[in-house]
């Protein structure tokens, strides 16, 4: 655990919920100070047996009542009201939302690296715990205060049963320690084991895993592996609970003995006039109840142990992002960003992927002017994609610069950057919210029409659908690819940036529509800048300029007329798809 983990989440905690905060720790120190205030009245109680009347009597017995049903009560209203429906289900909403900003701080590239990508997923997870984290350390710090206060009744009653106090105390933590170290080492040693066996449960319970498994025939062998995950993670517990037995029944054997020696000293004070029947009564109730404070106390030290290295991943990520965000943007005026994106100039530009070992861009020059229509073709793996997000300003460039009418990137803020474009990826998505909404997104004013935008696109069926939520969860209605991938042209149109970007974008699309569909993209795009990334080549026809990429390098660059004349990659790839389209 890093030493500033506890004091990094009190803080969130704090600031996230500070009332709930505040009331969590009143509550648990009313909650440790409600004992020690039930042991003096019972202390007042059989004194009053043989000196008060009864009226005074039966008062006691009611306080003595009331104060054990108030402990009850105030506690089950913090576990099972305050915590559980109020203050966690509140502080999960705004920790997600920090952790969501925190998410969309970061590239675009960043999520090409598996690692990191599991690492938000266990950040998500993580970052939930902060506020139990917190409980647990207010908690504790109650716990020992009981303890302490505890400590202070048994000896004002017997100056001896404080030297017995401390053995107790000593063997109880002795016990807790080594049980709290056999269950750190286990979980580090069964980590990899649990992550294997909800991975290996998720393809049996996940209908896109499953399918495929039952028509594979391979469920045997699923379960086969599962069996085996399972059976290491028990042989692990039970060499771990064997260990915690043998151990802490010795020194519950120990507590035993001092709490017998406590015990007789007692009764000897008792027996020489020392105490009354009220103060022994006290000791042993006291130490009665020590057993399950202490229990409590290191029930509570596991937990914040737990709880911390639970919340690491989250203080891990954060701390990663800063890392990988941290450079300096320069804030320019908004109102610049149409122009910064119309000239774009990419400089010996080079982009390698994560853990990759070879470059998928390499040393790239090329001016991209305003207002014309390019289009990036070659073969797969040839680099188009990259190409394309770099451009964009959504991978940055490991070596090399780009600009936006002469302004690095760099000197750029991505939400400028993000604003000036608008794209169609092939990894679009289609939300479970309704056809209208995942044309619009919130972006109704000088939006376009749904209604005549879905006709021009040839989804006049959905028009009466289009306040239909779109899949399965919801209730909603299924697209094809084709309808899905009109719907995100539609997207991108609306957004209205100064540049088109489109990846693929009509790959589910039949050639019959495409080209109506590539003329509506540039009839809207008149006098912006368009970039396509298209392996339909008669398509190119339409286009200022065609980008041939090939391993990563522009190997041709110009009109179609004009590659056709160099008889080189673009003229042989052209010719190939016109035998197997047809087109002229």
């Amino acid at each position: 655990m890093k030493n500033n983990t506890l004091v990094r989440s009190l803080k969130i905690a704090f600031k996230t919920c500070p009332l709930d905060c505040v009331l969590m720790l009143i509550v648990q120190l009313l909650i440790a100070f409600l004992p020690i205030g039930g042991l003096y009245i019972l202390k007042c109680l059989i004194n009053s047996m043989t000196t008060e009347s009864a009226n005074v009597i039966f008062i006691y017995i009611l306080a003595y009542v009331v104060l054990i049903w108030l402990q009850k009560a105030v506690q089950d209203w913090h576990d099972h009201y305050f915590l559980m429906y109020f203050s966690l289900l509140k502080f999960e909403k705004k920790i997600k939302k920090i952790f969501f900003r925190i998410c969309l701080s970061m590239r675009l590239d960043d999520y090409n690296d598996a690692g990191f990508v599991n690492h938000s997923l266990r950040a998500k997870n993580a970052s939930v715990n902060i506020l139990r984290l917190y409980q647990a350390v207010v908690e504790l710090v109650c716990t020992f205060v009981s303890v302490l206060a505890m400590g202070v009744v048994i000896s004002a009653i017997n100056s001896n049963l404080f030297l017995v106090f401390i053995i107790m105390s000593a063997t109880e933590i002795i016990d807790n320690i080594f049980i709290l170290y056999q269950n750190k080492k286990f979980l580090y040693e069964n980590t990899q084991l649990e992550k294997e066996e909800n991975e290996i449960s998720e393809l049996l319970f996940s209908a896109k895993t499953l399918k495929e498994i039952i028509l594979l025939r391979s469920t045997q062998f699923i379960l086969g592996k599962w069996a085996d995950v399972a059976a290491k993670i028990i042989k692990n517990e039970r060499n771990k609970n064997t260990k915690i037995f043998i151990f802490s029944l010795f020194m519950k054997s120990v507590y035993c003995a001092g709490t017998l020696l406590a015990y007789l000293l007692v009764f000897r004070s008792y027996m020489n006039g020392e105490i009354g029947i009220g103060e022994f009564s006290v000791s042993i109730s006291a130490f009665v109840m020590m057993r399950g404070i202490f229990s409590s106390l290191f029930a509570e030290v596991s937990n914040v142990s737990q709880f911390a290295v639970m919340v690491n991943p989250f203080f891990d990520y954060v701390d990663n992002v800063m890392k990988r965000s941290g450079k300096e943007h320069n804030e320019n005026d908004s109102s610049t960003i149409g122009v910064a994106a119309g000239y774009i100039c990419l400089n010996n530009v080079t982009y390698k992927y994560h853990n990759a070992e070879n470059n998928s861009l390499d040393h790239i020059d090329l001016m991209i002017e305003e207002g014309k229509k390019y289009v990036i073709v070659g073969e797969n793996g040839s680099g188009k994609t990259t190409l394309m997000k770099v451009i964009m300003g959504l991978f940055e460039p490991t070596e090399g610069e780009i600009s936006y009418e002469n302004i690095n990137l760099t000197d750029w803020h991505e939400k400028q950057l993000h604003e000036a474009f608008s794209d169609v990826s092939q990894d679009y998505n289609m939300y479970a919210v309704s056809v209208k909404d995942n044309i619009l997104f919130g972006k109704e004013e000088n939006g376009i029409d749904v209604d005549q935008a879905l006709q021009e696109m040839d989804l006049q069926e959905l028009q009466n659908k289009k306040d239909c939520a779109i899949g399965k969860e919801f209730s909603g209605i299924e697209l094809s690819g084709g309808q899905k991938q009109k719907i995100a042209i539609l997207r991108a149109e609306n957004k209205g940036g100064k540049v088109f970007c489109l990846d693929e974008p009509t790959s589910a699309i039949d050639p019959l529509q495409e080209k109506k569909i590539f003329e509506r993209i540039y009839s809207v795009a008149e006098g912006k800048t368009t970039i396509i990334v298209s392996h339909r080549l008669a398509l190119c026809k339409l286009a200022d300029y065609i980008i041939v990429m090939d391993q990563g390098k522009v190997a041709e660059m110009g009109t179609h007329d004009e590659l056709m004349r160099k008889s080189g990659i673009y003229e042989a790839m052209y010719n190939k798809q016109v035998q197997l389209y047809h087109f002229s």
